[in-house]
């Protein structure tokens, strides 16, 4: 039976890499939906909910904290200019705003997948979950996933690696596989964070049906993602490449185009004479031979032939039809 598949989802990552400037956070829009994102993301928290005052993060965060006014101008950028807003929300209050904003997931980021109180209240809100998992073990990504699971919709679970660029060798994206059997009936992404597009390429070969890769206007601005980020002509590269890839990967069920039907013909072979035969004589493996190209009776079928006879006289190197055999 064939199977359709859907496209990959591709999600651009903006993150902070806005920087706090609604300008660079409407540019982002735009590159991101001239370079083919589907999605792209945003982040949304409440500094106070996010970290303690005592620690430098907290001041981090601040700069780069788009409000809630702010990110629903952004989501209404996003409808104007045609790619669809997320944004990752990191306390009850933005899971509030998200979903009066309508948006299709609420992404679990993964710092959060061990926060209960949260996966919780996002699971009250009956929405589609993105979860990553990122520096998780496979036990607390069971929890997780056990826990959200009892959504109506199961969550796409990201293979991820908490490194900020991550190296190839970090990437391990064999895990893939074992998160697809761990979990038979739930779609499995790949959130990327290495440099350049290889990774999130090999993860759609694989399988993933949602990647996540960080988008920037420029990879020396200053910022804690911007140099795992790919700049808006690199990050249309990847699009393409993914796109070619899944036309590359097809279906789990093999079609035979009508090009390759052709090709087949003049490449098989079919069960012909080996010298001129009377009528009334028989077939045997003496008088027939098998040769291209493969128009007539295939040679997996010789043995019906052996032992029968010719209806007429038959020159030599003919293609039999089954109207010369009786």
């Amino acid at each position: 039976m064939k199977e359709s598949h859907s496209p990959t989802i591709i999600i651009a990552e903006a993150g902070i890499n806005h920087n706090g400037d609604m300008d660079i956070a409407r540019k982002l829009i735009e590159a991101a939906h001239y370079a083919g994102a589907d999605y792209i993301k945003f982040q949304s928290y409440v500094p106070e909910k996010l970290y303690i005052k005592s620690d430098p993060g907290y001041e981090e965060c601040k700069k780069w904290h788009l409000t809630f006014d702010q990110q629903a101008e952004l989501k209404k950028y996003c409808d104007e200019v045609g790619i669809k807003f997320l944004s990752t929300p990191f306390d009850e209050e933005s899971v509030d705003f998200l979903c009066e904003l309508g948006v299709d997931y609420l992404k679990i980021p993964s710092g959060e997948m061990t926060n209960l109180p949260l996966l919780e209240y996002i699971v009250e809100k009956k929405k589609p979950v993105i979860l990553s998992t990122g520096a998780a073990t496979h036990d607390e990504i069971v929890d997780a996933v056990v826990l959200l699971g009892t959504k109506p919709e199961l969550p796409v679970i990201m293979h991820c690696v908490s490194l900020y660029p991550a190296p190839y060798n970090a990437l391990n994206l064999r895990f893939i596989h074992t998160l697809q059997h761990t979990f038979v009936d739930y779609p499995i992404g790949y959130s990327d964070h290495s440099i350049g597009g290889r990774a999130a390429i090999v993860a759609v070969a694989r399988g993933a049906v949602m990647i996540e890769k960080h988008i920037t206007l420029d990879r020396t601005m200053d910022g804690p993602d911007h140099e795992s980020s790919m700049e808006p002509g690199q990050f249309a590269k990847l699009v393409k490449k993914i796109r070619e890839t899944e036309e590359v990967l097809g279906d789990w069920w093999k079609d035979i185009s009508e090009a390759e039907l052709a090709a087949r013909d003049q490449a098989r072979r079919s069960i012909v004479t080996s010298r001129p035969i009377e009528e009334g004589e028989r077939f045997t493996l003496d008088n027939l031979a098998t040769k291209r190209p493969g128009t007539g009776i295939s040679p997996m079928e010789i043995n019906d032939v052996i032992g029968k006879v010719a209806t007429r006289h038959i020159l030599a190197d003919t293609i039999l039809t089954w109207s010369m055999i009786t």
